[in-house]
């Protein structure tokens, strides 16, 4: 057993405190309510939550287009980040898989 202090790296990406609100009309609809996340090397990451809570949201309109700018130095930061802290240098493309469903089949594609 050593008693060296464990290593933690540098987080990929991390966000902290996202909030994103939509429009319905006139009234202000919350979406995200300050979610927080944090992606080591070799990690996977997985958004979970109960139908409306914002996943999509998060992944599809935060997440994606914060990556996509900071690989390809263009796009700016979209609405509700002001940017993504971590080490995204060890990334050469993002790959998004959406919900739509493949051909003819009615679900949807993991």
């Amino acid at each position: 057993m050593s008693d060296a202090p464990a290593v933690v790296a540098t987080p990929l990406l991390e966000a902290q405190d996202v909030r994103k609100t939509s429009r319905l009309g006139a009234i202000e609809v919350p979406v995200l309510h300050g979610a927080s996340l944090a992606v080591r090397e070799g990690e996977w990451l997985a958004v979970m939550g109960s139908s409306g809570s914002g996943k999509s949201t998060l992944v599809t309109q935060i997440l994606v287009p914060a990556i996509q700018a900071e690989l390809d130095g263009f796009g700016g930061s979209p609405k509700g980040c002001s940017g993504l802290e971590g080490d995204l240098r060890t990334l050469e493309h993002l790959e998004f898989v959406d919900q739509n469903p493949i051909g003819k089949s009615s679900g949807p594609t993991p």
